[in-house]
């Protein structure tokens, strides 16, 4: 990894309850963009579950745009007012791995609003394989100060045990 990301934080799920947001308060002045790791599983029932950002605790004034691609019929597309960030493995489906996600989100600090980028993959029983590429925009000219992942919009799903988030933030080189 090049020497201008910087771990920021790490949050691993230890609780076998799970929990029902990955929180990171302390966004550091100095970076320019910020880059989130994630592999995860929820509770949801169905094959997985979306997940949703948060910031500065807030969920509006956004705009997305995602294509996913399923390993047994191809693409599909959406687009909308929401904080739709990525899929999550579902925690019926133990035998396949945690579902990884990239986030990217640029010009933390910039006082224009945000453009964030993510992708993800991960296995499922019914259609082998999902990879969901997203677009998001905060609509919003304030700073990035805290930062919050949910599985599903309502906020009724928990992270399983042993999801892990790291957060890095990135300087100019």
């Amino acid at each position: 990894m090049p020497n201008t990301y910087t771990l920021i934080s790490t949050v691993t799920v230890t609780s076998g309850a799970g929990q029902s947001q990955i929180d990171f308060n302390t966004i550091p002045a100095d970076v320019t963009d910020l880059a989130i790791w994630l592999s995860s599983k929820t509770d949801s029932t169905a094959n997985s579950q979306d997940f949703y950002i948060k910031f500065n605790g807030s969920s509006s004034s956004f705009r997305y745009s995602n294509m996913k691609g399923y390993w047994n019929y191809g693409p599909v597309g959406a687009s909308g007012n929401a904080n739709l960030t990525g899929q999550t493995q579902a925690w019926n489906y133990e035998t396949y791995p945690y579902a990884s996600a990239t986030v990217y989100i640029c010009g933390v600090n910039d006082s224009r609003h945000k453009n964030i980028v993510s992708y993800g993959s991960m296995a499922r029983i019914t259609d082998g394989c999902v990879q969901q590429a997203n677009s998001l925009t905060w609509q919003n000219t304030s700073a990035i100060t805290s930062i919050s992942l949910i599985p599903n919009s309502g906020g009724t799903g928990v992270f399983n045990q042993n999801t892990v988030c790291s957060l890095y933030g990135i300087k100019k080189a």
